[in-house]
């Protein structure tokens, strides 16, 4: 399924926010066919953890998906993946206290411009937000929706590709760099993408890797693409 996207340092229009310290339950299969395809709005409602060290998310991105798949699902059930996107950029859009460590899955239904975004720190749901983008200019590009059997490159991988093609060095004399990650799939690749970033730089990727094969790749959004 293919869906318009932008990038993620636009203005976001907040629609609906929750963020609690509770895991969201796995839905059974009435509640799903009960759910509405609409979210309500809610007052937010944040924690803030303490920044995490570079290798430090409690749980992989794969091993914290089924928790934001999950509540993603309530919020309708026929939402698709999008990708990871970097917890620095949901932070700035989204107006919130640093979150730490964590995973913002990003979620969507086709063709709507509504998102939704869910966080996952250590296995547990720590929030969720239905957004839309407000788009100035058309960005020539588009994500396709992921299938998780396509992921076959997990984030710890990410980060030892990433130390095996000279990272290691630049680790060790930035010890208190945070790592970013994103994930997504551009129309006109083959494969999803993993980007590592340091957080002080989130427009030139660190490195980028194919997340069915494993081969290092360039920047999917690099003008060469």
């Amino acid at each position: 399924m293919i869906r318009r996207s932008w990038r993620y340092a636009v203005i976001v229009l907040i629609l609906g926010i929750t963020l609690a310290c509770k895991p969201v339950p796995q839905p059974t299969t009435a509640e799903l066919e009960d759910t509405p395809f609409v979210s309500p709005l809610v007052s937010p409602v944040f924690e803030s953890p303490v920044r995490a060290t570079p290798g430090d998310r409690g749980l992989s991105a794969l091993e914290s998906y089924q928790a934001a798949r999950s509540a993603a699902r309530r919020w309708n059930p026929r939402c698709m993946w999008y990708g990871i996107v970097p917890t620095a950029i949901m932070e700035s859009n989204l107006g919130i206290p640093s979150m730490g460590r964590g995973w913002f899955f990003q979620f969507g239904l086709g063709d709507s411009t509504v998102e939704y975004y869910v966080f996952v720190d250590r296995g547990e749901v720590g929030g969720s937000t239905e957004a839309q983008p407000i788009l100035i200019e058309p960005l020539p590009y588009e994500l396709l929706s992921i299938g998780l059997e396509e992921i076959k490159v997990d984030s710890p991988q990410v980060l030892e590709r990433y130390k095996e093609n000279g990272g290691k060095a630049y680790l060790e004399s930035h010890p208190n760099v945070t790592l970013e990650y994103r994930l997504l799939h551009v129309k006109g690749t083959p494969n999803p993408v993993w980007s590592l970033f340091d957080a002080q730089d989130l427009k030139t990727p660190l490195l980028s890797v194919d997340a069915k094969t494993g081969e290092v790749v360039g920047d999917p959004f690099a003008p060469s693409q």
